[in-house]
């Protein structure tokens, strides 16, 4: 594994490891986000499933089509945030936050994907 999928692989970890083991820190710090309802919550789920991609992405070596299914997932979660902050004015900020950190990691799964050499036939 390459030096920037490890890097990638170990943020996506840390950040889900920290949201799933106590996201009040983290929420405190944007917009007040420990004031709405089902936040920490939600946030717990969301870093169980980051922690349990980026764990996938190692164990599976972290192939293209590994790395493009992550990807369409975290397209999946930022568009799923944008809509929530058009939607519930009160919740934007957490989940515009959501949003930019989720195509943030599609943006670099993306990229990983593309700089993984297909074999030739």
């Amino acid at each position: 594994m390459s030096g920037q999928l490890r890097v990638l692989t170990l943020v996506e970890g840390l950040v889900g490891g920290a949201l799933l083991l106590d996201p009040t820190p983290i929420l405190a710090r944007i917009g007040d986000g420990t004031s709405v309802p089902g936040a920490a919550g939600t946030a717990r789920i969301l870093g169980a499933r980051q922690l349990l991609q980026a764990t996938l992405l190692v164990c599976s070596g972290a192939t293209r089509s590994g790395l493009r299914l992550a990807a369409a997932v975290d397209a999946a979660h930022a568009a799923s945030m944008a809509g929530l902050a058009w939607r519930r004015p009160q919740d934007r900020i957490l989940a515009l936050t959501s949003a930019g950190l989720a195509a943030g990691f599609c943006c670099w799964e993306l990229s990983a994907s593309a700089a993984r050499v297909k074999p030739a036939i």
